[in-house]
């Protein structure tokens, strides 16, 4: 871990329907594998398979993943994973966020090369700066806090993906 304690990566769902019109579908097998503590096996394998993202495609990656077929169809019919979706993605909205991916650092937009030298630059210089821990606002607040308390930053236990550095 480069950065140990000092960085918390949280991931929030933003489906873009209109260009991506799987996206949706995606998100929610996403969040019912998580049900199942498989969010991350999950997430790789549909970034990995983003141009199969069909009903059918989802179906065989949860089988990969050896999910439960009941709990994976009841999470993907509740509303439980569809309101978690939408309090994510209108809280993007209202951050700015227009495309994916959008990053957050302590309440900034960074809009600079999402490259992994550059990237790395710009957190090393706002730890450098000690701005990694004491600059917080908008999204980035709430997601920091999600990584706190689990929640997302909407008071709701589980929302929000945390990944240590």
């Amino acid at each position: 871990a480069i950065f140990g304690p000092n960085l918390r990566f949280v991931f929030r769902e933003f489906p873009l329907s209109r260009v991506h019109p799987d996206s949706m579908n995606a998100a929610l097998a996403a969040e019912a594998a998580a049900r199942q503590g498989k969010f991350w096996e999950m997430h790789d394998l549909l970034f990995e398979n983003q141009k199969a993202l069909d009903p059918g495609s989802l179906a065989q990656y949860a089988g990969q993943l050896e999910l439960d077929e009941k709990q994976m169809k009841e999470a993907l019919e509740g509303e439980a994973a569809k309101n978690r979706i939408t309090t994510d993605f209108e809280g993007g909205v209202r951050s700015g966020v227009g495309g994916t991916p959008a990053f957050f650092v302590n309440g900034f937009f960074y809009d600079g090369n999402w490259g992994y030298g550059p990237f790395l630059s710009a957190l090393e210089a706002l730890l450098k700066e000690k701005k990694m821990d004491d600059r917080t606002g908008g999204w980035a607040k709430a997601a920091w806090k999600s990584a706190e308390d689990g929640s997302g930053g909407s008071g709701q236990p589980g929302l929000g993906r945390v990944s240590e550095s």
